[in-house]
C-alpha cells in the first residue's frame, strides 16, 4: 500500500531516492566521472549497518579507486530490518588489501567485570577477532539471567530498582533500542 501511495501521489521516500541515485549513476557515465571527480574520498561511519543499496551507492561513488576511510563495529549491527549487516565491514581487508585496519580495543566506558564477560560472548559472533581491554577499575560482576516472558522480566527489574531503596534520579535502564524502553516506561509508570 505505501508503493502504490507513494506512486499515486508522486512521492519518493529515501530508499527511492538511493535507488533512483544508483539508477542515474549506471546509465549515466557522465554525471558519474563529474560526481568522481568532485568527490575524490569518503568516509563512512557506522559502516555495519550499510545495506546493499547503499553499498551499491558507494562503489558508484569510488569506481576504481581506494579513498576510503570506513569506521565501525560488527558487533554492533542493529540494522538488519533494513537489510544491512556487517558484512561489508567484514570484507574491507580483502576489498582493499592495502587499507590499514585500526583496531580500537580499549574501552572507556565499561568495568573490566563487563568486558570480560563481552570477551568470552563476542567470539560467538563469529566476526572479526578482538579483544576488549578495560581502562575502569573493577566494578560489580553483571548479572545475566533469562526470562520466560518480557512480562517476567518487568516484574524482575520492577523488583530490583525497589529492592535498592535509593533515590530513583540515580536509576538508569540501558536497553538497546528505546522502543525497548516503552515497556519499562509503562511498568515503572
Amino acid at each position: 500500500r505505501s508503493e502504490q501511495r507513494k506512486q499515486a501521489e508522486g512521492l519518493i521516500d529515501f530508499e527511492d531516492l538511493l535507488e533512483l541515485t544508483v539508477q542515474m549513476f549506471t546509465e549515466n557515465a557522465e554525471a558519474r566521472a563529474t560526481f568522481q571527480a568532485q568527490y575524490r574520498a569518503f568516509t563512512v561511519d557506522e559502516y555495519q549497518d550499510v545495506n546493499l543499496l547503499q553499498q551499491t551507492l558507494l562503489d558508484l561513488w569510488l569506481g576504481d579507486r581506494d579513498d576510503l576511510c570506513v569506521v565501525g563495529d560488527d558487533d554492533q549491527s542493529i540494522y538488519s530490518f533494513t537489510g544491512a549487516g556487517p558484512e561489508h565491514l567484514l570484507a574491507v581487508p580483502a576489498r582493499f588489501p592495502e587499507a590499514l585496519v585500526v583496531r580500537l580495543e580499549e574501552n572507556y566506558r565499561s568495568t573490566p567485570e563487563v568486558l570480560a564477560l563481552a570477551n568470552r560472548l563476542v567470539p560467538r559472533l563469529g566476526g572479526a577477532k578482538k579483544t576488549l581491554r578495560p581502562t575502569l577499575p573493577d566494578g560489580p560482576d553483571p548479572v545475566v539471567r533469562p526470562y520466560p516472558s518480557p512480562e517476567d522480566e518487568g516484574a524482575a527489574v520492577v523488583a530490583v530498582i525497589r529492592a535498592l531503596n535509593g533515590p530513583l534520579e540515580e536509576v538508569a535502564i540501558l536497553a538497546r533500542t528505546n522502543a525497548r524502553l516503552a515497556d519499562f516506561e509503562e511498568l515503572l509508570h
